[in-house]
């Protein structure tokens, strides 16, 4: 295929223009997409204004996104360029592994007489929560509890 695609191409911060470039060549089993709609985020404004760049680029899956723009955390660099990230009292996170994983169905009757409110993982010390398996097995427990109700009525 030839002939040429159009694109919004930033150049410079507050410098957006639409460029044109040639078709790409496809390699066996690929697909072209034409794009009709496209959607701006907040990095993108930020960018734009030149408030973000390469060097303080920091790539966050969604949940801890979250936590930067609705919990108040924050993103800073230490001494040796590596990524310091710090809760809303301004405590650091510290770097660590991911916790071995466990079975969902296994958290529950572990951690019966576990009171999960305000305080709870509040400020990171302790074991790392998997929030997902905890996520997992409070449901598990609410579906449980709704089934007892609708048995009960």
């Amino acid at each position: 295929m030839t002939g040429v695609v159009r694109a919004a191409v930033m150049r410079a911060p507050g410098a957006v223009e639409v460029a044109e470039f040639p078709y790409p060549e496809l390699e066996d089993g690929a697909v072209l997409l034409r794009v009709s709609y496209s959607g701006v985020c907040g990095t993108d404004k930020h960018t734009y204004r030149g408030e973000t760049n390469l060097e303080n680029l920091v790539s966050l899956c969604r949940r801890h996104h979250r936590l930067v723009h609705e919990r108040g955390y924050s993103i800073g660099f230490d001494d040796d360029g590596e990524t310091l990230f710090t809760n809303q009292y301004g405590i650091a996170i510290p770097n660590v592994p991911r916790s071995p994983p466990s079975h969902r169905d296994a958290l529950p009757g572990r951690h019966r007489r576990l009171e999960i409110n305000g305080n709870t993982c509040r400020n990171g010390d302790g074991d790392r929560m998997e929030l997902g398996l905890a996520v997992d097995a409070i449901s598990s427990i609410a579906v449980a509890g709704a089934l007892e109700l609708s048995r009960a009525k």
